[in-house]
């Protein structure tokens, strides 16, 4: 059959009834892995939109093995629950009709074998004769209409049990067992279930985490690596271009903060202490102009814009237009006036003090070689291609025009104040002068300073040094020793650049003071001439390749701005910057040594170092800060000490020497000897004498061949630190210390002599140079120099030769 019951009710009080019983025989005693125990037919469960009702109802009561009847009042006067039981009665299981009271009374009379319709009010008037004996009915007459069913609940299950039994074929009780073996096994499942997906849950739960772990572990492990990777290409970069690379620098850093990427910051900030600012530009720089003072510098482009910027690089001060590529600039004295030339010939000047547009000045269409203002008037001087030199006033109207026939001019310079001309080209100078209505030609010379070919050639930004660079040398002219060569009274002099350039150069620029920088495939290069007390020097400017463009500034020349294609480097040559800067102390002749003397950082910053000095004071304390740098000296060797240690708290020194360790007292004020403790040491052996301090008073001292551990200044206990191959380490008595001058270890001390083998490892050259090498000896010492003979080259630098 297809269902195993038809439950028969009235709608309007048994609704909620029939459906818990339903669900109810649908599970007592359903097996754990079955969805129900078994099938019942209730109308509005099974039933949906149909076309006749009465079929459908019709057919399910043929499909079905046994009818449960919900008897009330209602349903006894139900016209569909009539027609049910009427069917049923004609039917092939007209005998299995189970009766269910919900509501009204029931009785049954024996006399007459049949229900007593008379006083029974539940049933439906079709069931008349239809028993033969009394059944056994089911009373639910206690479950109100809104009472959900619950097996849990004892008469419901009961009840619920009346009908099952019959339904399953099986006995109450066996079935009430069953149901309670299934509901056991149901809930083992359950929680075996749960269990499983508990354990599924936290499996999942757990990879999922992992897989959260890995990924960031893995994001994070790309992230350093990305880091690490900028980092390196930042380091790659500095040499030719400190701007990418200092970016690549922050990027990584910013990226992941690793001990990679904080390096690569702190090296490239100070990689190039010299450099001020990068700035960028829209086009190609093809022109740079330095103001007299640090106050602006302007940069010309290939499309004819000029943009002038503070000296430092922070701010946009102006924006000029020209119709052509800008191929010089100049600045007046005063920085005041702004000269720009084109390549078409335009020659405009710009007045930086008002808001005004540029003024064209009158002239030809030939591009200028060269142009220089006035030191202190606003006139501006320029020749051109053809020759053409032209002096123009402070109005600016038409200029004094001279043609000199120099088609090639190479310097410019305003001589006397302004009242002569110098005109300096490949084949010798000319000299011009006015008087206020034309120029004449005063003087010139065939005689050129400039070699046959391959050179590189460049003057000054007031034409006052001038110059070439051939072979790998820079040479440097005045007009006014060219002028006179063989004058009586000094005349300027430009200098000679120090230094050999061993790449070939690409540009070259001349300061007013001579100075000279050099563009090479290395990088960029400065050399100072030695002109009047200032030294000379040579210095490679780090981070840029060779560039396109470069410019001194005016006079002193301090400031030098490169560019190379949109980048414009600006360049501050006597301030270094932020990461450096120079102490003021002087160091002695002497100190300028082959090997690095010692030196040690104090908690509080300040800096101790020893110097092979001129008299008895070293050691040296430099202190920085405010109040003014100060430098404090002690009264202790004639030679330079081997090493310098501090205390934990700063206020104890210790320096070592061949046979001794010091004990100072020191403070930012002072620097005192308290005393000083002997240290055997083997003349066998040479090199420095280290010294380390420890917590507490404890330091350790180092000899070339001994380790001592010294209390301060009690006790102190040896500890041999020689190894060789077969080498081992042993430890002396301890022995009372503190004795001035006398005694290698102190009178009364036994050491333990080392055994043979470890005597001969030590006299090995190879233990030998290791055990001093790793003592931090210089090469001159891993020769077996003489005791002796190193203490009197200590003493008297230089004295004994090289």
């Amino acid at each position: 059959m297809r269902y195993a019951a038809f439950i028969s009710y009235s709608h309007a009080p048994d609704t909620r009834r029939a459906h818990a019983l339903r669900q109810a025989l649908h599970t007592f005693a359903r097996p754990w892995n079955r969805m129900r125990a078994l099938r019942v037919f209730l109308d509005n469960a099974a039933m949906s939109a149909e076309r006749n009702i009465w079929g459908t109802v019709e057919q399910a009561l043929g499909d079905s093995e046994y009818l449960i009847l919900l008897a009330s009042p209602d349903s006894r006067r139900s016209e569909w629950v009539g027609r049910e039981i009427e069917w049923w009665r004609q039917g092939p299981r007209a005998e299995k009709l189970l009766l269910v009271v919900t509501d009204g009374e029931i009785h049954w009379d024996h006399v007459a074998g049949d229900f007593d319709f008379e006083r029974s009010t539940c049933l439906h008037s079709s069931l008349r004769g239809h028993f033969t004996a009394e059944p056994r009915w089911v009373d639910l007459r206690w479950m109100a209409a809104d009472q959900p069913g619950d097996l849990r609940e004892p008469r419901f299950r009961e009840a619920v049990a009346d009908l099952a039994a019959p339904l399953h074929g099986r006995p109450k009780d066996e079935l009430i067992g069953e149901d309670v073996t299934q509901r056991r096994r149901f809930r083992r499942f359950r929680r075996s279930m749960l269990a499983g997906i508990t354990a599924l849950a936290v499996l999942a739960t757990s990879a999922a985490v992992f897989a959260f772990v890995q990924r960031d572990t893995a994001r994070e492990q790309a992230r350093i690596a990305t880091a690490r990777q900028l980092a390196a290409t930042a380091l790659n970069l500095r040499d030719d271009d400190l701007d990418v690379a200092s970016l690549l620098a922050l990027q990584a850093h910013r990226l992941e903060e690793t001990p990679e990427t904080l390096a690569a910051v702190y090296q490239l900030a100070s990689e190039s202490p010299r450099l001020v600012r990068f700035v960028r530009t829209d086009e190609t720089v093809t022109a740079l102009a330095l103001s007299n003072s640090p106050r602006y510098v302007a940069i010309g482009t290939g499309r004819g814009t000029v943009e002038v910027w503070t000296a430092d690089g922070t701010r946009k001060v102006r924006t000029l237009e020209l119709s052509g590529a800008i191929t010089m600039m100049r600045f007046s004295g005063d920085d005041g006036l702004l000269a720009v030339a084109a390549d078409t010939g335009e020659t405009v000047v710009q007045d930086l003090r008002n808001e005004g547009g540029p003024r064209r000045l009158a002239g030809g269409d030939t591009e200028l070689r060269a142009m220089a203002f006035h030191a202190f008037e606003p006139h501006l001087t320029t020749i051109d291609d053809k020759g053409e030199l032209r002096s123009y006033d402070a109005a600016g109207g038409k200029p004094t025009t001279f043609g000199t026939g120099v088609t090639a001019a190479m310097n410019l310079a305003l001589l006397d104040e302004g009242g002569k001309v110098f005109v300096g080209h490949a084949a010798g100078w000319s000299l011009f002068g006015s008087d206020g209505e034309r120029m004449t030609e005063l003087d010139s010379s065939d005689s050129t300073v400039y070699p046959f070919n391959d050179y590189l050639s460049a003057a000054s930004p007031t034409g006052s040094c001038y110059g070439y660079v051939k072979y790998g040398e820079v040479s440097l002219y005045s007009p006014a020793e060219i002028i006179r060569p063989d004058a009586d009274e000094p005349t300027r002099n430009c200098g000679v650049p120090p230094g050999m350039i061993n790449k070939e150069a690409e540009i070259l620029a001349v300061s007013d003071d001579g100075r000279a920088a050099v563009g090479t495939s290395d990088g960029l290069l400065v050399s100072t001439s030695g002109v009047q007390d200032r030294p000379q020097s040579l210095e490679y400017l780090n981070g840029v390749e060779a560039p396109a463009v470069l410019t001194f500034s005016p006079g002193a020349g301090d400031r030098l701005a490169s560019a190379d294609g949109r980048t414009v480097a600006l360049w501050s040559l006597d301030r270094p910057g932020p990461t450096a800067h120079p102490s003021g102390v002087a160091l002695s002749a002497g100190s300028t040594i082959p090997q690095q003397p010692a030196l040690v950082v104090r908690p509080d910053g300040g800096v101790t170092w020893s110097e092979e000095p001129d008299t008895t004071e070293n050691p040296r304390t430099w202190t920085p800060g405010d109040p003014a740098d100060r430098t404090v000296v002690g009264q202790g060797s004639y030679w330079m000490y081997d090493a310098l240690a501090y205390g934990e708290d700063g206020r104890i020194l210790y320096a070592t020497t061949d046979d001794g360790l010091e004990v100072w007292s020191a403070s930012s004020d002072s620097l005192v000897r308290k005393q000083v403790v002997n240290i055997a040491r083997d003349r066998d052996f040479s090199g420095r004498t280290l010294v380390a301090a420890g917590p507490g008073d404890k330091v350790t001292v180092v000899p070339p061949r001994r380790v001592r551990a010294a209390g301060r200044p009690r006790d102190r206990t040896d500890v041999d630190g020689g190894e060789g191959p077969r080498g081992r380490a042993w430890r002396a008595s301890r022995v009372p210390a503190g004795r001035r001058g006398g005694g290698r270890c102190g009178s009364g001390a036994r050491r333990r002599r080392p055994s043979r083998g470890l005597r001969t490892a030590l006299r090995t050259p190879t233990a030998h140079t290791r055990h001093r090498g790793l003592l931090g000896a210089g090469p001159d010492r891993l020769r077996g120099e003489p005791h002796a003979l190193r203490r009197r080259r200590r003493r008297h630098p230089g004295a004994l030769g090289p």
